[in-house]
């Protein structure tokens, strides 16, 4: 039972709860930061819990997809499917279940938008894993492809409360800040495995190199900031874009992290020490931005 449940990667729910950040996104841009009402946070809270259903889904696939390629790192050719601890056909039919069950929920209680990026959610694990596309294979689509699915959990987060559409630039910054942390995360196979036994287990880390993930991850992170101010710009919150240039001391710091040891999950990373606080009071600069601009426009 053990090594079934580690197969379900269950510690990793800080993924789902990140769709928080599209309801909170909503709940401060559109609700004015109004009180939210029980129904409001039920809908919340199902909706992390059927993002959760999905995604574990998703690393079910990725556990098995992966088998043969996690044999060559140190530490997850010790995952259950690769060391033959788990049957298939028992991951596979807590998949089925797993992924029915989160989009019939989603179907009957929620609106359309919601219920089509939920399904996204898991059709992206479907390409990000599964040959012939396995994305995770093509140097430079991989992280793309992979942080696609923030701008999806943000979409779930948002949906969860709104039919309407996010700005596309405010998700087009937060997915250009997801491929930031991969490109981090990659940045740091390559340093903790060197290029040959890093190119075994993930093949796009053949064509890599220390220099082209440095300039990867600073593009990464320029793109973030533009997308970022052009969506402060067109939604006129000018204190709010001004707040989001202190992301710049939060980029810095992880990218030192990560081009001097392991950042295996980004998401790990992000709750300790100097990342945790640089990355926290960028999120109260922007809540506060927003806060000020609502005021200064007579919108609270």
């Amino acid at each position: 039972m053990k090594s079934y449940l580690k197969a379900l990667r269950l510690g990793r729910w800080p993924r789902s709860a990140s769709i928080i950040i599209g309801t909170g996104a909503y709940w401060a841009i559109k609700m004015n930061f109004s009180l939210p009402t029980y129904t409001e946070i039920l809908k919340v809270f199902v909706a992390f819990l059927i993002t959760w259903g999905i995604s574990t889904a998703n690393y079910i696939i990725n556990e098995i997809a992966d088998a043969p390629f996690d044999k060559f790192h140190p530490d997850k050719g010790e995952r259950p499917v690769a060391s033959g601890q788990v049957k298939r056909w028992v991951l596979i039919s807590l998949f089925l279940f797993l992924s029915i069950v989160s989009l019939v929920i989603a179907f009957l209680f929620y609106n359309r938008i919601f219920f089509f990026a939920l399904a996204s959610l898991l059709l992206a694990g479907f390409a990000y894993n599964i040959r012939p596309v396995r994305l995770k294979d093509r140097p430079y689509i991989d992280s793309i492809s992979e942080s696609i699915n923030n701008p999806i959990r943000f979409i779930i987060g948002w949906t969860a409360l709104s039919s309407t559409f996010p700005n596309v630039f405010l998700l087009l910054s937060w997915w250009s800040f997801g491929n930031f942390l991969m490109v981090g995360k990659r940045l740091s196979e390559l340093i903790y495995l060197g290029r040959e036994t890093a190119g075994q287990y993930r093949r796009s880390m053949k064509f890599y190199t220390r220099k082209s993930l440095s300039i990867f991850i600073f593009v990464s992170g320029a793109l973030f900031l533009i997308f970022f101010l052009l969506f402060a710009y067109f939604e006129k919150l000018p204190v709010t874009g001004i707040a989001s240039l202190v992301s710049v001391i939060f980029m810095v710091n992880f990218y030192r992290k990560a081009s001097k040891e392991s950042v295996e999950e980004p998401e790990n990373a992000l709750v300790k020490g100097s990342l945790f606080f640089s990355l926290l009071i960028f999120s109260v600069l922007l809540i506060l931005g927003i806060y000020i601009d609502r005021v200064i426009r007579g919108g609270l």
